[in-house]
């Protein structure tokens, strides 16, 4: 099987253009090119370069799926795409930097028919472009996301589920602008513009990491949203919204945001073990409220009546399927086909769960199979864009959202509870019961344990990030708090 990852079109590198200048020149008097605009090709090679930067860091062997598509860059669909990348240039840059050896087709593209998807074209490094890399002390923590790239964007409808694509998505589909959404951009380039300038990283060994990426690559499900790695440089947040700017609009593209809970207890904030807080039960505590339930009367939804911690994750799961499902019979039918499983002991049928569910949740029956859960997100993300903006702006403190949980340098802990309230109260105007995910004692590799420097890539990883902000670097370990 061909390891590949998909093609980032805004990757940046500030110090790329030696290596890409030369690389166009090369293009464009093979082609024997005149009357052309160089900075095209300048961006078109910088873009394949900086991809297949990327995947080479992980491994030697894998490719980047770049598209040979006219209708992929020229087309009516380019709302998302960047405008500074045509079909011309890429295709062009593509075949010659084959031809001279510095890239390698490793796949052929194939185009999609009968319901099939397509195959896009695989490209990966060679050892001649490696070299290069090497050469001019490339390293990942220089590699980060353009400011033009689309921050805001909005799926249509979803399609049907099926027994192939039980959790299908609709659609990115174009918007007109307006105050409202550029005010939005401002705050992610605000959000955005903290995390370029953080270092944000996993404090592991390299056993763990070789573990952590063989759980991601079985995890990979989505080409377009799941990396089957850790992309270190991913630290840039964009908005999803469903259908209209009322329903949706939660924070994506963070690194932390696709690892394993377990491994995200290992995530450091410049050099500082860090904490996450979540809103506990937030969805089912918001309909609670609006029922006239107070935060003391509301006990844990994802316990019915046996104590069992596999059974309450698979409540959890079914709840939310029941939030954003139209039918008891749709949600039947994603629970049966779902990789979840009853445990033994528990539940015989799924049937009996979810009319146990239903009996439990009689203050709030009347919203299952109502599709309300994007609904609710677009108040959980608006809670989310209120308390990140604060911290940072109030306090100088940046938190790292993964939906309704929020992970900050534990030195911080005691401001980011007081801003969780203060945002649940300011935006939903109701108190949400926080609850930590795990307490400071189970935290693996804390207590002062200390990875020596061949244990972990973790030093090499903050001292590029250093210099890259142009910092000295002591080869110290993380801040214990």
């Amino acid at each position: 099987m061909i390891k590949s990852q998909p093609f980032e079109q805004f990757l940046k590198h500030d110090t790329s253009y030696p290596i890409t200048f030369d690389l166009a020149n090369l293009v464009v008097h093979e082609r024997n090119l005149t009357r052309i605009n160089f900075e095209k090709y300048v961006w078109a090679v910088d873009a394949i370069v900086l991809n297949l930067f990327t995947a080479y860091l992980e491994d030697a062997n894998k490719t980047v799926g770049i598209s040979r598509d006219k209708n992929f860059w020229d087309g009516k669909d380019k709302f998302y795409g960047n405008p500074k990348l045509s079909f011309t240039a890429m295709v062009t840059s593509l075949d010659a930097l084959k031809k001279h050896g510095y890239i390698d087709e490793v796949l052929k593209g194939k185009q999609a028919y009968l319901g099939w998807h397509g195959i896009t074209t695989r490209y990966k490094a060679t050892e001649k472009l490696i070299k290069l890399f090497k050469e001019y002390t490339w390293n990942e923590q220089q590699v980060y996301v353009s400011p033009e790239f689309p921050s805001i964007r909005l799926r249509g409808k979803k399609p049907k589920r099926t027994v192939m694509h039980p959790f299908p998505k609709g659609k990115l589909i174009e918007f007109e602008d307006n105050d409202r959404i550029q005010l939005m951009r401002k705050v992610l380039d605000l959000i955005n513009e903290n995390l370029k300038d953080t270092d944000i990283n996993l404090y592991i060994s390299k056993e763990e990491e070789k573990e952590l990426n063989r759980r991601m690559a079985n995890d990979a499900k989505d080409e377009e949203e799941l990396d089957s790695s850790v992309r270190y440089h991913k630290k840039y947040l964009y908005r999803v919204f469903n259908q209209d700017f009322e329903h949706g609009g939660r924070f994506y593209g963070g690194f932390w945001q696709q690892i394993p809970s377990e491994f995200r207890s290992r995530l450091t904030i410049d050099g500082f073990h860090t904490f996450e807080m979540d809103y506990s039960s937030i969805h089912f505590a918001m309909l609670y409220h609006k029922e006239g339930y107070k935060k003391e009367d509301f006990k844990d939804p994802y316990t019915l009546y046996i104590e069992d911690e596999q059974l309450r994750k698979v409540i959890k799961t079914t709840m939310n399927i029941m939030l954003n499902t139209s039918s008891f019979d749709e949600a039947l039918v994603v629970c049966r086909h779902h990789e979840m499983k009853l445990p033994k002991g528990t539940y015989k049928t799924w049937k009996a769960l979810l009319e146990d569910i239903i009996e439990h949740h009689k203050p709030i029956k009347k919203y299952f199979f109502k599709q309300l859960g994007t609904e609710l997100q677009k108040l959980d993300s608006d809670i989310a864009e209120y308390l990140i903006t604060t911290m940072i702006n109030k306090h100088g403190v940046l938190v790292l959202p993964i939906h309704d949980s929020f992970v900050c340098p534990i030195k911080d802990l005691e401001v980011l509870i007081d801003v969780m309230h203060e945002a649940a109260k300011k935006v939903a105007g109701l108190s949400l019961y926080l609850e930590p995910k795990v307490s400071k004692k189970n935290y693996k590799g804390f207590g002062g344990k200390t990875f020596k420097i061949n244990e972990s890539d973790y030093y090499q990883r903050r001292k590029d990030f250093l210099k890259t902000i142009g910092l000295y670097y002591l080869n110290e370990p993380p801040n214990y708090v």
